[in-house]
């Protein structure tokens, strides 16, 4: 079977990846489990990529090449310092090999059949795991017990870990809704986003709330009226469904025990005191940071990430890091926009879609751990990958260049942005290397789990901890400190 029938089924996988804990029956936590599926999963597509022949060559710009070869020295400078180099290392190789995974789906969607499938697939395992956690519910209010709503979210340890999937994947289900030629997918779609309204009501997923709101109204500002079908539908149908959970939490949760607490949704659920955290480790580190995911390594009683992407890079990675990794990544945001922008009206719901879900997911990441648990940081990787290949699919004057399409050197007069073919020895090393350290990673993983149902990195422990508390704040593993 090749690799462009696969990956469409790979929405799938990521849902199916939750489920594995209730049917494994293991001491193990669903945060670790989803840990190992990840970089098994990454493993499986580092090797794909390395594997698979394309039309046409790599290509790159001196200007990206410097780019690149500067992170690379950064991160190794900041790795080398930090205080556990082995543990940073994990950190980078995950990092490569979800890039790996964008690169292999960038270029493994060639059609616009391969995303409407992929998309079809998205709206079968969103309503799937919905359809499970309301027929939980359903079954607690039907015990008569009290019930706790957060006890039927099956296969994530906290809901947040949930509604950072969510915030890719409803944008990506709304699509489905709005435009597939079949009605039947519409209207499976529609029940989708119904479902999902009430999950997010259930969870009360603030930021995802936050970040979706933001996405439509960017994409309402970015496309103007080709935006209004998309956003009608996937604003009614989602707050339909929170309406209806508001509904059975009259009639039904309240008189059964379960109450919402409001102080707690104003609360900022100490983000400023992890934030100033974050900015003191930095000043601590001003340029190349403490070192990949160390964070981790000072005990705060708190969270072992900051809940907030941008101030970890510059906490982990340092100012040069920050300017090396945040600057390219806003840059090749607002390029996506721009091509996304571009494309056909027969195709305009797919691409304010996808802008909903990148802004969502930029937004997110000022509020929360989306860039550090595994589920969601999959989704994120085919997110950023889908959103590569679309304009290339669809046709959009200024995409990308997709496989059978070398760019022409013409294109830039100057060498300092004119693309050139990078050496097939030196492409098929860099996959091998990718593949090896994520394999490599993957089997050690499996290891340390056989052995122990509670893994954690092998230091002497972190900065300032306290052995009286158990806190198992989950960042790599589910006791995330080291």
């Amino acid at each position: 079977m090749t690799l462009r029938r696969l990956l469409p089924g790979l929405p799938l996988l990521l849902w199916g990846i939750p489920l594995l804990h209730p049917v494994l029956q293991t001491a193990h936590s669903a945060h670790d489990i989803a840990r190992v599926c990840e970089v098994i999963l990454l493993a499986a597509a580092a090797i794909a990529l390395m594997v698979q022949t394309y039309a046409r060559p790599g290509h790159v710009s001196l200007r990206d090449g410097v780019r690149w070869s500067a992170l690379v020295l950064l991160l190794a400078t900041s790795t080398l310092l930090s205080v556990h180099p082995f543990v940073a290392l994990h950190e980078l190789v995950l990092w490569a090999g979800l890039l790996g995974l964008v690169l292999l789906m960038r270029l493994g969607l060639q059609s616009p059949d391969d995303i409407n499938a992929l998309l079809r697939l998205t709206v079968v395992g969103v309503f799937s795991h919905a359809l499970l956690m309301l027929l939980l519910l359903a079954a607690a209010l039907a015990s008569g017990d009290n019930v706790y709503p957060w006890e039927t979210i099956v296969g994530f340890d906290n809901p947040r870990f949930l509604n950072h999937a969510q915030t890719v994947v409803l944008p990506l289900v709304a699509v489905v809704a709005t435009r597939d030629i079949r009605a039947l997918w519409r209207r499976w779609a529609v029940a989708t986003l119904v479902m999902s309204g009430m999950v997010l009501f259930i969870t009360l997923g603030r930021a995802t709330l936050l970040a979706l709101f933001v996405g439509l109204l960017v994409a309402l500002w970015w496309f103007r009226g080709r935006a209004a079908g998309y956003v009608w539908r996937s604003t009614s149908f989602t707050l339909l469904g929170m309406g209806l959970m508001w509904l059975v939490y009259l009639v039904w949760l309240r008189p059964a025990g379960h109450s919402i607490d409001v102080q707690g949704l104003t609360s900022s659920h100490f983000r400023d005191y992890l934030a100033g955290l974050a900015v003191k480790l930095w000043w601590g580190a001003p340029w190349v940071g403490v070192g990949p995911m160390h964070f981790s390594h000072w005990y705060n009683g708190e969270a072992a990430h900051p809940h907030n992407i941008y101030t970890q890079v510059l906490a982990e990675y340092g100012a040069i890091g920050a300017v090396l990794i945040l600057v390219p990544a806003f840059q090749w945001m607002g390029r996506t926009l721009g091509t996304l922008r571009a494309a056909p009206a027969s195709h305009a719901p797919v691409a304010v879609g996808l802008t909903v879900a990148l802004v969502g997911v930029a937004v997110d990441g000022a509020f929360s751990g989306n860039f550090v648990m595994p589920v969601s940081q999959l989704w994120i990787a085919v997110l950023i990958g889908l959103s590569m290949a679309a304009p290339r699919v669809f046709g959009t004057n200024d995409a990308a260049p997709g496989p059978s399409e070398p760019p022409s050197p013409s294109s830039s007069t100057s060498p300092w942005t004119r693309p050139r073919v990078l050496p097939a020895p030196g492409m098929l090393a860099l996959k091998l290397v990718l593949a090896m350290s994520v394999s490599a990673m993957a089997v050690e993983m499996l290891l340390t789990c056989a052995v122990t149902s509670s893994p954690q990195f092998d230091t002497p422990g972190p900065v300032n901890t306290r052995p009286d508390v158990d806190n198992n704040n989950p960042r790599f593993w589910i006791h995330g400190w080291f």
